[in-house]
């Protein structure tokens, strides 16, 4: 029971310091990406403070520093790629390229779907594309899903414009992937379903 509280409080407190990232990172979208590593070595530790005897929840700080900063990195990386290309772009006389890159894959610094998670929530935060940490969550997992969900049609139109190749167990094993992506679709649609019920009860 112990052990369980001392988990709940130590989340409480990571969440109240992503809570507090959010919130600066909103009100000062433009500062330099330093500061905003330096004020998430700061807040961190002042949410940890009370649990500075918990050896496994400073270790777990930690690691979330590293991520939010590896995620500043990958976006200032991806933002520099996106004005390079806008620039090539108006010297050849193309189209500009615009709109910004969410680094939505990028692991570097987060190392399940959950960080990502968090990592794109924080930046659609800071970029003033979401109005609260809940609301930019669930605009992650949505653009994720969506993703997935255009790679998947893809991989189906592929399995299903593949002709019969006269081997019994290839063809099988065809109608087998056709099946199992299929049935991927039908639970990202559910998915996606699931999303907006959420949505709504955020909003």
């Amino acid at each position: 029971m112990e052990d369980a509280c001392a988990q709940a409080a130590v989340r409480a407190s990571l969440d109240d310091a992503l809570g507090d990232l959010l919130r600066d990172a909103t009100q000062n979208p433009t500062e330099p990406d330093a500061v905003s590593c330096a004020r998430i070595d700061a807040v961190l530790d002042r949410r940890m403070a009370p649990h500075q005897h918990l050896d496994w929840a400073l270790a777990e700080a930690e690691t979330l520093k590293r991520r939010l900063k590896a995620g500043l990195q990958a976006h200032a990386l991806d933002a520099a790629r996106q004005t390079h290309g806008a620039k090539r772009g108006n010297m050849g006389g193309g189209t500009p390229v615009t709109g910004t890159i969410i680094p939505l894959r990028s692991n570097r610094g987060a190392t399940s779907e959950f960080d990502v998670v968090d990592v794109t929530a924080m930046m659609l935060l800071r970029e003033g594309r979401a109005a609260t940490l809940s609301g930019a969550r669930l605009d992650a997992i949505r653009t994720d899903l969506l993703a997935k969900r255009v790679q998947l049609t893809a991989v189906i139109a592929e399995l299903q414009a593949r002709p019969a190749s006269g081997d019994l167990r290839i063809d099988a094993v065809n109608a087998t992937l056709r099946a199992e992506a299929s049935t991927g679709l039908i639970y990202l649609d559910l998915f996606l379903e699931q999303l907006k019920t959420c949505a709504s009860r955020v909003a």
